[in-house]
């Protein structure tokens, strides 16, 4: 797996006027076993989380204050 952020830039050009750089800070490399234990302990950490405080929505559009209409 690769960790980083996702980045801007601007083009100038009008069609695209940005586009997104993926810059790779760190890099884990696991196995199978070991990703799949990463998966489960991801999983139980969202569920509880989702618990607590509800379901966290992956559509940016609608998890945003002021969704467009």
């Amino acid at each position: 797996m690769d960790f980083g952020l996702n980045l801007a830039r601007l083009t100038g050009d009008k069609e695209t006027p940005y586009e997104v750089i993926f810059q790779a800070n760190n890099r884990v490399i696991m196995n199978y076993y070991s990703t799949k234990r990463l998966v489960l302990a991801l999983g139980q950490i969202i569920r509880r989380y989702e618990e607590k405080f509800g379901e966290l929505e992956l559509n940016a559009a609608k998890r945003s204050v002021n969704p467009p209409e």
